[in-house]
């Protein structure tokens, strides 16, 4: 859960609205529009925002947004409109065939990263982002979404080279998850025009529909009363609205043109499930999700909209905490609320589990529940979740001047289709920080139970067909719910973590030399226990620290009995805890900071990597100093650690992709021992006493690393250098890594494998040969790499 929070705060930002009272609002106004935006409406209905922004520097993002998507098809043209989509890149009035794409190439942009488009159920969105150093380069830009919105050019030849890209998207998507997918959306979509419109379509019309049928759909719908123009990033805002106005104003809405609809999809009379399995699928997946109303954006649902994302962190704790245990019911869980289409969200509770643990992963998840809806949850838990709350939002307030273009473009997109707020961070702070003080434990959990119980779930069980395994029957699991319903279940009991995340402070080093580069302007110190620290102070954000470290040795310096213990120590280790504190404990101890350090062994190296805000910077340094003096060994951890990671790689060998990715390898480096894929039958070469041992071994030195940050460093830096690394003790052997001899073979070698249902195949080229590494030679090679793919898509 902790993961999913930014995500769920992104919605919260954007899309949540408050109740009234004491704090100068009241109900029934709507969430003001950011002041920043400017925002208009031209005479024919076209809608645009624009939003000067400095980040990322040199920069301009541009949308054209359509409120139409594949919802809106006739039943002739279940297709087309992703098809028009692809056919705006294939030539408008003004820009002939693929003469859009090699001008914005020509300016360093690429397609993909910086020329794209998505087709939805609602809606089609075009995005070009470009460099803001040339005028006449932002004029071409909004030319191009003028000629998109209502000049692409439907020349014959190119629909039917375009049909034929199309139907090869489709086909490469096909698998085990398209292939459920198609079974279980239609279920939870019943009773809705959404259960037959996926945006990719039906292929015998992509192939076969006339001419005058597609562009039937782009008369109908691409009009500017259904469009708006976005355009975000280092601009002067009134040059902007002249260009709108000058290039979109001559535009209509042609004679009586057809209504847009916008099309519910029904809450469900009972309890309805779909249990899907497919030979190709390699993982069991279990949801459980609630169908409920969207918010409707007036300050009356803020209050709401937070008491939901608080309720939805203390519930993904539980569910987090059950992995935890010696034989975990699943291999993950979540739980969280999005939108599935305009007119309806779910509140969803799932788990991803071995085909084994089915059963006992659904009746964890409907106790944990039932757990909820009985008892609610405890003050710590709800003063926790506060602390989150508020830490997330207060970090994204102080970064407000670093906010990414694009990250305006989405948040205004998704205000002009859905309606979903866009105020600004500075009302958001205001209003967030008020409402959270003011919230009771009761309203939080009210909300929780409301998401679970305002009508009947839809259950969604996907998994590997076998016929070793037998899916359960709806009734039997109907029986399941009954009997939990009904059944003894006590309160949650919340352990309480330790105040201190270490026991005392550590005797301090100290610094022993600094130098300065000043072309590059970064120091370096030298510590007492022979450890480095490489550090910048940055303003590209106001409120982050970033840090890295490495020292050389990694897997390499193993023998080969012990090499796949090391490929795991340190994911072992991070769910080990840490000094006193076991997984539980620590992440009830760092709730409501944002300080994070994650180790690795790689093959060559092992280091660390992690962030922190500047208030928590302690916290990070501690965590450093724990990771070499305060690994805990946890059989607990270990025996919950190896069963999730069986139960999902179990079945990996029934996805055809990774057949060919595992013979692929077997011939690329000969079998070699290091380069075999980990599979269930290999656990035996796994040992926990190795696993621990080895990590420790390999963090043992700090004379072998060099430490790294860069950001907004804190005013006590030193003491912390001093206090927390330079402490640590040091061993006196320095360690370089050896070369295993992990190869590509030489010579022209050629495989040829068959694999899969669908009929579609894969194609790997690979050149090796030795290569001087120099910036000049990368760039080169990045260079005949980008030049490259720019033929193959022009081929295709």
């Amino acid at each position: 859960m902790k993961k999913l929070i930014p995500v769920l705060f992104a919605v919260f930002i954007i899309s949540c609205a408050s109740t009234g009272g004491s704090n100068g609002y009241s109900e029934g106004d709507a969430i003001p529009l950011d002041p920043s935006v400017r925002h208009g409406v031209l005479d024919n209905g076209l809608e645009y925002f624009i939003r000067p922004n400095s980040e990322p520097d040199n920069r301009i993002v541009l949308r054209l947004v359509i409120n139409a998507g594949s919802v809106l098809e006739d039943e002739d043209q279940l297709g087309l409109a992703h098809l028009i989509e692809h056919m705006a890149f294939n030539g408008t009035a003004n820009f002939e065939k693929h003469r859009i794409l090699d001008f914005l190439e020509s300016t360093g942009m690429s397609f993909g990263a910086d020329i794209n488009a998505h087709t939805g159920f609602d809606e089609t969105v075009y995005k070009i982002n470009i460099p803001a150093d040339d005028p006449e380069l932002l004029e071409t830009g909004l030319a191009i979404l003028k000629e998109w919105a209502f000049e692409i050019a439907f020349e014959d030849e190119e629909i039917d080279k375009e049909r034929g890209v199309v139907v090869e998207e489709w086909r490469a998507g096909r698998g085990a998850g398209a292939r459920m997918r198609d079974e279980y959306l239609p279920v939870l979509f019943s009773g809705s025009r959404y259960a037959a419109r996926l945006p990719i379509g039906d292929m015998e019309i992509v192939k076969n529909s006339s001419y005058a049928t597609i562009k039937r759909f782009y008369t109908d719908w691409y009009r500017p009363e259904l469009m708006a123009v976005i355009v975000v990033g280092e601009i002067d805002a009134d040059s902007v609205v002249m260009q709108i106005k000058k290039l979109f104003s001559s535009y209509n809405n042609g004679n009586n043109p057809r209504y847009r609809e916008e099309f519910e999809v029904p809450d469900n009379k009972e309890r309805q499930y779909s249990l899907v399995s497919d030979p190709e699928a390699s993982i069991t997946n279990m949801q459980i999700l609630y169908k409920n109303d969207l918010n409707s954006g007036t300050q009356a649902e803020y209050r709401e909209y937070i008491r939901e994302v608080l309720c939805n962190i203390i519930f993904g704790h539980r569910l987090d905490e059950l992995t935890n245990q010696n034989n975990p019911p699943y291999i993950y869980a979540f739980s969280g609320s999005s939108n599935i289409v305009r007119t309806k969200s779910v509140f969803s509770i799932g788990a991803v589990t071995a085909e084994n643990n089915l059963l006992p992963a659904f009746k964890a998840l409907l106790e944990e529940n039932e757990r909820f809806m009985r008892y609610g949850f405890t003050d710590s838990e709800f003063l926790r979740a506060k602390n989150e709350l508020i830490s997330f939002i207060e970090s994204a307030y102080n970064e407000r001047e670093k906010t990414k273009s694009e990250f305006f473009a989405d948040e205004l997109t998704e205000y002009y289709l859905e309606g979903t707020p866009a105020p600004g961070i500075e009302w958001e702070w205001e209003k967030t920080g008020t409402i959270i003080s003011e919230l009771t434990k009761a309203e939080v959990v009210d909300t929780g139970r409301r998401l679970r119980g305002n009508n009947k779930s839809t259950i969604i069980i996907t998994g590997p067909e076998k016929d070793s395994f037998n899916y359960p029957e709806t009734a039997y699991l109907d029986t399941i719910f009954t009997k939990i319903s009904e059944g003894e279940i006590g309160p949650y009991e919340d352990i309480p973590a330790g105040v201190n995340l270490m026991d005392s402070i550590p005797s301090a080093g100290s610094v022993t030399a600094e130098t300065h580069d000043e072309t590059a302007d970064f120091y370096v110190w030298e510590l007492s226990n022979g450890s480095r620290v490489v550090f910048k102070n940055t303003d590209f954000k106001n409120n982050e620290l970033l840090f890295s470290a490495f020292s050389p040795g990694g897997t390499s310096l193993v023998e080969d009995p012990e090499y796949l213990s090391s490929t795991l120590a340190s994911n072992l280790v991070q769910l080990s805890g840490l000094g006193n504190f076991d997984a539980v404990e620590l992440d009830k101890f760092l709730t409501g900071k944002i300080a994070a350090v994650d180790p690795y062994v790689s093959s060559l190296y092992e280091g660390f990597s992690g962030r922190c805000v500047p208030k928590d910077s302690e916290t990070l340094f501690q965590l450093i100093n724990l990771y070499f003096t305060g690994v805990r060994r946890d059989d607990i951890a270990y025996n919950s650690f190896m069963s999730r990671l069986k139960g999902l790689i179990e079945n990996r060998e029934s996805r055809p992709e990774i057949v060919f990715q595992d013979a692929l390898n077997a011939a690329l480096y000969n079998d070699h021992f290091r380069s075999l894929p980990l599979t269930v039958s290999r656990f035996d070469e796994i040992d926990k006493n190795e696993v621990y041992s080895i990590f420790n071994e390999r963090f043992s030195n700090p004379a072998d690393f060099t430490f790294f940050f860069a950001g907004n460093i804190p005013e006590d830096f030193l003491y912390f250098v001093e206090t927390y690394i330079a402490s640590i003790p040091e061993s006196a052997e320095l360690e370089k890594w050896i070369d295993r001899d992990v190869s590509i073979v030489r010579g022209i070698n050629l495989l040829e494998m068959k694999a899969g249902i669908e009929q579609k195949s894969s194609v790997n080229i690979i050149f090796s040969g030795t290569y001087d590494w120099t910036l000049e030679n990368n760039t080169v090679l990045y260079a005949l790499r980008d030049l490259l793919n720019i033929r193959l898509r022009e081929e295709l």
